[in-house]
């Protein structure tokens, strides 16, 4: 078995105005087979890219860490703004000495990057779907169906401040800078 580890890496955004923006953006080389989580990981092919996960992540809080916290809301925390209905749904993934059944796991998973990385690509391996109706299952599809879940990615189109995240990131000159 693989283990799968993330190496953060920071995107410049370069504005047609000459603005600059950074967000980060994630790679993921293969290490070995030792695990951080409670049982082994099962190979969960992985069909969201990189720069996807990137904008995906800024999209939802800017990539900002200090998101980790989970409040009593249902927006969803950590970087990826993820709901326990959404870590459920994914296979309740956990980091090392966790259970699924802990009140905690959730939290734990979401607060932690390589946790949600695999609850993220899970859902999208298991949902996976046309949500806009193009032909093809692309990351316009898998923002819509991170935010909107199974049932409403088909009927709701990203609007305000999500939109404006997700066009600025997925449609701009990507130029990798590591951190």
């Amino acid at each position: 078995m693989v283990r799968l580890d993330s190496v953060l890496l920071t995107v410049l955004i370069v504005c047609s105005s000459g603005k600059q923006l950074r967000a980060p953006i994630v790679r993921f080389k293969a290490l070995p087979p030792t695990s951080l989580y409670s049982q082994p990981l099962q190979f969960v092919p992985w069909i969201v890219s990189d720069q996807c996960l990137s904008c995906l992540c800024y999209t939802m809080s800017l990539c900002d860490i200090s998101n980790n916290n989970c409040g009593d809301d249902d927006d969803g925390c950590g970087r990826f703004k993820i709901t326990k209905d959404y870590w459920v749904d994914s296979g309740k993934h956990t980091i090392r000495n966790w259970l699924p059944q802990s009140d905690d796991s959730y939290v734990s998973c979401v607060s932690d990057f390589d946790c949600t990385i695999q609850s993220v690509q899970s859902y999208m391996v298991k949902f996976q779907q046309d949500c806009n109706g193009d032909g093809k299952i692309d990351c316009d599809d898998f923002v819509a169906l991170h935010l909107f879940g199974p049932a409403g990615c088909r009927s709701n189109a990203l609007t305000g401040v999500y939109r404006e995240r997700y066009q600025s990131c997925i449609k701009q000159d990507l130029k990798l800078i590591e951190t």
